[in-house]
């Protein structure tokens, strides 16, 4: 089986990045596509499973699985906001009403 009967997973879930299955000039589906879509350093580990999965995952996985397992975000949250503000300004003259 080729590279058009594997699936590719993202934390479990089906890739539908159109950058992630490329095909072939006959139509044929080949996921070694543009894996450019998960930054090398946000990835834990990667799971394989060889062989048909298909009765698991469905018939896109007769030639096996590609589970792409992310980092899990921190706890910490950071950010930074800047407020800009402008008031108008009345400036009367004379004399004080008695």
């Amino acid at each position: 089986m080729g590279p058009e009967n594997t699936l590719i997973l993202v934390d479990g879930k089906p890739v539908g990045s159109r950058n992630s299955v490329r095909y072939g000039w006959r139509g044929e589906r080949d996921s070694r596509g543009d894996t450019n879509w998960v930054p090398a350093d946000q990835v834990e580990r990667i799971e394989v499973i060889r062989g048909p999965a298909a009765a698991r995952y469905g018939n896109g996985a007769a030639g096996g699985v590609i589970n792409i397992i992310t980092k899990q975000a921190g706890i910490q949250t950071h950010g930074n906001a800047t407020i800009y503000s402008s008031f108008p300004t009345h400036k009367d003259e004379g004399p004080p009403n008695a």
